[in-house]
């Protein structure tokens, strides 16, 4: 569960960027290609205008009716084609009654055709309630002479008809490839993760004191060095300890094969050691004082008051006592701070021979 926990936070935010890329790249591409069909839309309507404007320049006017062929090549490019004159009177529309229809001279299309350029303009028409894309060219007379403006249109609505089917289809193959992406790039970074993993756990066990499992070096010529690395620690920690084990395990052996006791108290006077000598002459079982106080553990007011007179001046101290008894005990107490191991002192017992005590 921890290793899932983990690649899932490894893996998270580049699964947040691979979204955000795809978002991005969906609205860029789908811009890219509107705007692409716009202007292809808008030169074919260019390219009708003009085959239009040719049609009719071998036409009378005045002896044929203009909307009729105008909606004849409406029906056959499903265009709205308008021809106005130079006053901004519409002549005839394939669409509607150009008698109901307003004066079209200050469309901004229609000015760039008097002007014998191309118009374009996108905007909404009262006419037919809707937003229209609008390309007008110049209609030359016999004197090569601007007599009029053709203009084509169509609906805006029909022009971005294709892309409600787009934005589907970019957002449904969108969501197939991070699909994709995910389950390939979550079974990728588990590999790229796994030795990872297996150096986190090995550095936990070495913490804990457990060297038996070495790491694997791994592929990567990055983990192999760490892998080494920790390795290396590993074993000069096993040597370190089993080195501090022989010296721990010596000076107990020294300490128990002493005559005289030692007792070590902290700056507490709690017990951090206590040999089994020590425990023979204060009749105490050494092996339940370690960690308890000074007073909970010996009963003798006049060694309590040697470690608090050592405690108080941190220099040595040195004098005899007297344990009362049933055979009366002298006892030589010798006290010295140790400040490097935090000991507050030490003690030495040593029963002397019954000439010296007589």
């Amino acid at each position: 569960m921890a290793e899932k926990k983990y690649l899932w936070r490894l893996y998270y935010p580049y699964l947040a960027l691979i979204l955000i890329a795809l978002l991005v790249f969906g609205i860029y591409s789908s811009k890219v290609y509107k705007d692409f069909y716009i202007s292809k839309t808008a030169e074919s309507l260019k390219y009708r205008a003009l085959l239009i404007n040719e049609e009719l320049y071998v036409i009378n006017f005045d002896s044929i009716s203009l909307s009729q062929i105008l909606a004849k090549f409406d029906k056959l490019t499903d265009t709205r084609i308008t021809l106005i004159d130079t006053s901004g009177k519409v002549i005839a529309d394939s669409r509607e009654n150009p008698v109901v229809m307003e004066l079209h001279k200050d469309r901004p299309e229609i000015i760039d055709a008097f002007k014998g350029n191309i118009g374009y303009a996108v905007r909404y028409s009262h006419t037919l309630q809707t937003d229209l894309m609008y390309v007008a060219v110049p209609f030359y007379g016999k004197s090569n002479q601007v007599k009029a403006a053709l203009r084509t249109s169509v609906v805006v609505e029909q022009v971005n008809l294709p892309f409600s089917g787009l934005y589907l289809t970019i957002i449904y193959g969108g969501l197939i490839v991070l699909i994709v992406i995910t389950v390939f790039g979550f079974i990728i970074s588990g590999k790229k993760t796994k030795p990872i993993l297996e150096m986190q756990n090995a550095a936990e066990r070495f913490a804990k004191g457990d060297f038996r499992e070495k790491i694997y070096p791994p592929k990567n010529p990055e983990l192999r060095t760490l892998a080494g690395s920790l390795n290396q620690m590993a074993k000069q920690l096993d040597e370190k300890i089993n080195i501090i084990g022989e010296q721990k395990k010596l000076q107990q052996e020294v300490l128990e094969s002493m005559k005289e006791g030692v007792l070590a108290v902290d700056y507490d006077e709690k017990i951090l050691l206590m040999n089994k000598t020590a425990g023979i002459i204060l009749s105490i079982d050494e092996s339940e004082t370690t960690g308890r106080t000074l007073q909970e553990v010996i009963r003798i007011p006049d060694i309590q008051k040697f470690f608090k007179n050592l405690i108080q001046t941190g220099e040595t101290e040195e004098t005899e006592i007297i344990i009362k008894g049933e055979t009366d005990k002298t006892l030589h107490l010798k006290g010295m701070p140790n400040r490097e191991q935090v000991y507050s002192g030490s003690l030495l017992f040593g029963k002397q021979d019954d000439s010296e005590k007589q």
